[in-house]
């Protein structure tokens, strides 16, 4: 009986090696075929997913591309991707481990996206697909953001407010000048 589970096992680990062979194979190829064109034109994935411009829905994707640990296996990238993309620049050292919620309630607001860590630092991401930001959202929000920062013990160094927009629209309010502008276009690009 040993004998057999031995050869069982043999077989298992010759199938799954030459299945990672093979996957290999297949991103070296799919890299190959990605690098020699720097972006297909046109294609868009909230098109491609029927989620038009649901900006619940829309959150909840970027929710899990920033979420490291979510299972798109690509870690911390695409956080990294938005906070240099953001005007200005957001330059944050992330710790390991990084909490992502949507639909954030705060005293006066809801924020469409919130990424925190105690101590570290408070990052608030309000979507907008196609409706515009409603009188003193903003204000709100940002009110919101530091009510949060403080209760987690961040710095305000350390508070970022980002207003998302297909075009990168400016935030609007007396407290304007402290959100970064992010376009749609720039951060799929």
């Amino acid at each position: 009986m040993r004998a057999v589970i031995e050869v069982f096992e043999g077989l298992h680990d010759a199938r799954r090696e030459a299945r990672l062979e093979a996957m290999q194979r297949a991103l070296v190829a799919f890299e190959a075929q990605t690098s020699q064109r720097s972006a297909v034109v046109g294609f868009n994935i909230f098109s491609l997913l029927d989620v038009g411009t649901d900006e619940v829905k829309h959150s909840a994707f970027l929710a899990w591309l920033l979420d490291a640990a979510a299972g798109h296996g690509q870690g911390a990238l695409f956080l990294k991707t938005l906070l240099a993309t953001c005007r200005p620049a957001i330059d944050l050292a992330l710790p390991e481990q990084v909490h992502v919620q949507t639909e954030f309630a705060g005293v006066e607001s809801i924020v469409d996206i919130v990424l925190y860590e105690a101590g570290a630092f408070v990052l608030y991401i309000e979507n907008k697909t196609v409706s515009p930001a409603m009188p003193n959202q903003h204000d709100r929000e940002f009110r919101d953001l530091q009510r949060l920062g403080e209760t987690l013990g961040v710095p305000p160094a350390a508070r970022f407010a980002i207003y998302l927009t297909p075009r990168g629209r400016r935030a609007r309010g007396k407290s304007a000048q402290h959100w970064h502008c992010l376009a749609y276009r720039k951060l799929g690009a």
